[in-house]
């Protein structure tokens, strides 16, 4: 999936991100997880219908959403939201866009209370809605499995029966927030489920 930031603002995010994901050497969470992120962030959005400043807003928390994995997976969400936070102050977006941008991030941290905490909440915060789905759409697409391999590498789980225990129950415990999310995905994603039930027969 390609990626064109969608003005100058989106463009000088984009560079500034990238300059730090070449230093990150992951095989999930790099250039090409931020880059589909920022892409289904995008087409939700406007789907959606979202103003051109609240699309803006959306973008750039997109590129900035994993970020704070420069620093390690450990609270990489909160780093990621302060980068940004940081970032746009800097630039002069004001506190207020800031906020807003950091507060779409937030809510992207998976398992806050442990892993058996489920996920983070975006509540009613349209914004933090559409980067919650754009970051696990692959939930609900076919590349779920390959994907999952990467992030598996990535944090070092060996047990393929475990691996597929936890990656059903996220998936059971998971759910798309916007309305465009779920009725592209869904069916997808209970297809993913079915594979991963079928998994674990053959495992056990």
């Amino acid at each position: 999936m390609t990626y064109e930031p969608i003005n100058k603002n989106v463009a000088e995010a984009y560079k500034s991100v990238m300059r730090v994901f070449d230093k990150i050497d992951l095989p999930y969470h790099n250039t090409t997880h931020v880059l589909d992120v920022a892409s289904v962030a995008d087409t939700i959005s406007l789907r959606l219908g979202l103003n051109p400043l609240q699309r803006e807003k959306v973008n750039i928390a997109a590129l900035f959403h994993d970020i704070g994995m420069y620093y390690g997976a450990k609270g990489h969400e909160e780093k990621s939201a302060e980068i940004a936070y940081s970032y746009l102050v800097r630039a002069g977006f004001g506190n207020s866009y800031a906020h807003d941008v950091a507060n779409a991030i937030l809510p992207t941290k998976l398992f806050p209370n442990g892993p058996t905490g489920g996920f983070t909440t975006p509540g009613d915060y349209l914004l933090g809605k559409i980067l919650c789905d754009a970051d696990v759409d692959n939930f609900g697409r076919s590349d779920f499995f390959s994907l999952g391999e990467l992030v598996r590498q990535e944090i070092g789980v060996t047990d393929p029966l475990a691996w597929s225990k936890s990656s059903l129950n996220l998936l059971n415990a998971h759910k798309f927030y916007t309305w465009e999310s779920g009725s592209s995905r869904d069916v997808q994603k209970q297809k993913n489920v079915a594979e991963l039930e079928e998994r674990i027969l053959q495992y056990a």
